[in-house]
């Protein structure tokens, strides 16, 4: 094999490698930017809406259904899409686009979501992260209906974000590996209130360092067996 076909192949390989394991290493978004979650209008929800004009309301239309198809159907706007928008959202889409037999008899119009069943986040290293909800559950539930941890889901330190209504917050940590039977066990006394979930929580799996390594090196070898392969293919056609 020649010199210059070698080098070739070396940077298939180093290629192969960055294409890779990039995706592995790349940048974890930290809790922190969930802060300022909002909620997102689901197709199960209804809206109220409310316009005012020189401070007094001037027109309100009280519990439209969100339609199967994601959208809503308010009299003057017509069909407008809302599912997966925040309530801000939804304010500035309304409120830009405002009908031309109505524009100058309202100055602001705003939103009020009813929800059929209390939802919380359950967010982060899950296979489906998203809004899930809350009847009696315990942490093990939520993140089962999440679809369960994705592969780099680290089990062993689930975050419980507890947000009271008094503005207040305190977070727990859920071990999965061990914490299991505490959940279910009544009377143990052992935590109980971090496995029972409430209206606000947030819930949080964070990225699994160990667990990324170990998927880092499983690509890395699939990229070196991948390079050997392409190494022997170009010598035999040599």
């Amino acid at each position: 094999m020649s010199k210059y076909k070698l080098n070739i192949n070396l940077f298939l390989v180093f290629l192969s490698l960055i294409m890779i394991v990039k995706p592995v290493f790349a940048t974890h978004v930290p809790l922190e930017l969930y802060g300022g979650l909002e909620y997102r209008v689901q197709k199960s929800d209804s809206i109220s809406l409310f316009c005012h004009k020189d401070g007094a309301k001037v027109l309100g239309f009280d519990r439209i259904p969100v339609l199967p198809n994601g959208s809503i159907t308010i009299p003057y706007w017509g069909e407008t899409p809302i599912r997966g928008l925040t309530v801000s959202e939804f304010n500035f889409s309304i409120n830009t686009l405002k009908p031309e037999p109505i524009k100058d008899k309202i100055d602001k119009c705003d939103t009020v979501i009813f929800h059929p069943e209390i939802k919380i986040p359950v967010i982060g290293h899950v296979r489906n992260p998203g809004y899930y909800p809350v009847q009696d559950s315990t942490v093990y539930d939520m993140i089962g209906a999440a679809g369960g941890f994705s592969f780099l889901g680290d089990q062993s330190e689930v975050k419980v974000i507890r947000q009271r209504k008094d503005g207040t917050r305190q977070d727990f940590i859920v071990d999965f590996r061990n914490d299991v039977y505490h959940a279910y066990a009544k009377g143990s006394g052992v935590g109980q209130e971090k496995y029972i979930v409430h209206e606000g929580d947030i819930i949080y799996v964070r990225r699994s360092n160990y667990r990324t390594v170990l998927k880092g090196l499983g690509f890395i070898m699939q990229a070196a067996t991948l390079g050997l392969v392409s190494g022997f293919t170009a010598a035999a056609l040599n």
